[in-house]
């Protein structure tokens, strides 16, 4: 069978789950949307329903990437006629539209969308209403959402660049498609239509934007996942702050990671890893390189020798994580061209993405001692990662919170009731501990851990949140064995506990 049309069954499930506590049949239950919310539940990759019923999302191919633009905080970003039909372009439905208000001035004859993330675009569709004529005289704009900088590289707030423009005259057709080069064209966020003359009855119903598809990088966080950076593998330098390293996979384009110089004797290596926080079946990494904006705009891919590598977390015998590797070489001169890099291989199962490469060239440095422009710094400034994949997740893990029983109590069975059709499955663990405690976390500004000793020295301003959570002791059993039934007796390797979880 392929494995595209098994796995999107994977965990297609229904969980409503129960435990019986004590002789007299007290229950515990799981089983709607406001119970399961207090899980660990890797959102994104999976959706919780209002009638309580935990589903695996869906990654497509080639989606209409203006249809879900709320879900990512985009919408119409501004419109100069008719503001009230603006919406009506973007929602699907080819009866309802936008056009021009006859008695507003021609500097008001625009409408401009944003799709709520950067995408990876093949090509831009406009649809005109069919029982009325087009727009006749048009532009089309497209922008990455990047905002204008100044002579001294001062970002101008409120500014929208357009890089990209293309106009249609004396246009007849009822749907227009702009074909995008993806080798060549930046990942499209803002779209905005010009109208250069009014046409009566001229009505534009849909605009959609083909993409490759849903971008797994997108909500990392959300889902249970992460994104490390580390400049030196050998641990000379730091590792990038969360904040920072999130930059190059939230779809806003306008941020980046900044770089940083290194001298060394040796080869310095780095390497960028995303927990995409599931297992999904993937099969294309999209590097988007860096475009340098203001007087001195330019483009470059800021990488030499690099390699793309992937894993679905699974680990060898002496505990390292197990590596696909899908690329290993140098860069190509269409790749200093044009900021790209595409790595197409078969759908394979896949949790880690890693990007590693030489950060700096000791023997490119050996070669320019005497001069003062060294380029042997591949600093792997990167505007964007993006992961595609295609069908449900191949594997999902979601864990209960700690449940305090409050007391010594026999908990006798775990009950559940799942949709697992054929060649799929669900597998329920549960573990015990007769202690518990509260682990304090501290937090500076970006997000990331510190001392609570460090974070006290902190100023106000650059201190992060402190978060309080009960755990376990240190008797914590490890997990069960995989329930067989969903009527089991409770595996309990210790004596009768006052705290359990179960996934």
């Amino acid at each position: 069978m392929d494995h595209r049309i098994r796995f999107q069954v994977l965990l297609s499930l229904a969980l409503c789950g129960c435990m019986a506590l004590g002789a007299y049949g007290e229950q515990m239950r799981f089983d709607t949307a406001s119970e399961w919310g207090r899980w660990e539940l890797p959102l994104g990759a999976v959706e919780l329903t209002q009638d309580g019923t935990i589903l695996p999302v869906l990654i497509h191919k080639g989606v209409n990437a203006a249809l879900n633009a709320a879900d990512f905080g985009g919408g119409i970003h501004s419109v100069g006629s008719n503001s009230r039909q603006a919406a009506f372009v973007m929602d699907g439905d080819p009866a309802t539209g936008w056009s021009l208000a006859p008695n507003d001035s021609p500097e008001d004859w625009f409408i401009e969308i944003d799709l709520g993330r950067a995408v990876a675009a093949r090509k831009v569709t406009l649809i005109f209403d069919e029982e009325a004529p087009p727009f006749e005289l048009f532009t089309l704009f497209l922008s990455t959402g990047e905002q204008a900088i100044d002579v001294v590289d001062n970002i101008v707030d409120g500014s929208l660049i357009y890089r990209f423009q293309e106009r249609f005259k004396g246009n007849k057709k009822h749907r227009v498609t702009l074909d995008l080069d993806l080798a060549k064209q930046p990942p499209v966020q803002f779209l905005r239509v010009e109208s250069l003359l009014h046409v009566p009855g001229a009505r534009l119903v849909e605009v959609e934007v083909e993409a490759i598809g849903d971008n797994i990088t997108l909500g990392l966080l959300e889902r249970g996942g992460g994104l490390e950076i580390i400049l030196d593998v050998e641990g000379a330098y730091d590792v990038a702050t969360l904040g920072n390293a999130m930059s190059i996979a939230d779809g806003n384009f306008s941020a980046w990671l900044q770089p940083r110089r290194i001298n060394s004797q040796v080869n310095v290596i780095s390497h960028m890893t995303l927990d995409l926080g599931a297992v999904y079946w993937v099969d294309l990494v999209r590097i988007v390189g860096h475009f340098l904006l203001g007087p001195r705009s330019r483009s470059y891919f800021d990488f030499d020798t690099y390699e793309v590598m992937s894993s679905d977390g699974s680990l060898a015998p002496d505990g390292t994580r197990i590596w696909h590797r899908h690329f290993v070489g140098k860069s190509t001169a269409q790749n200093q061209l044009w900021p790209f890099a595409e790595h197409h291989f078969e759908l394979i199962q896949t949790r880690y993405v890693r990007i590693a490469w030489v950060y700096f060239d000791a023997a490119c440095a050996a070669l320019w001692a005497s001069s003062t422009a060294n380029p042997c710094n591949f600093y792997g400034s990167t505007r964007e990662l993006q992961v595609f994949g295609e069908g449900h997740p191949a594997r999902v893990t979601f864990r209960s919170p700690l449940i305090d029983l409050k007391g010594k109590k026999q908990v006798s069975a775990i009950r559940w009731r799942a949709d697992a059709p054929l060649d799929t499955r669900v597998e329920v663990r549960s573990r015990t501990s007769n202690e518990v405690r509260y682990d304090i976390t501290y937090y500076d500004k970006n997000g990331k851990a510190v001392t609570e000793r460090k974070w006290n020295k902190l100023i106000p301003s650059f201190k992060g949140p402190v978060d309080t959570t009960l755990v376990p002791g240190e008797d914590q059993s490890p997990w069960s064995n995989v329930y067989l039934t969903p009527d089991q007796g409770f595996q309990c390797p210790l004596p009768p506990a006052a705290i359990w979880s179960w996934r």
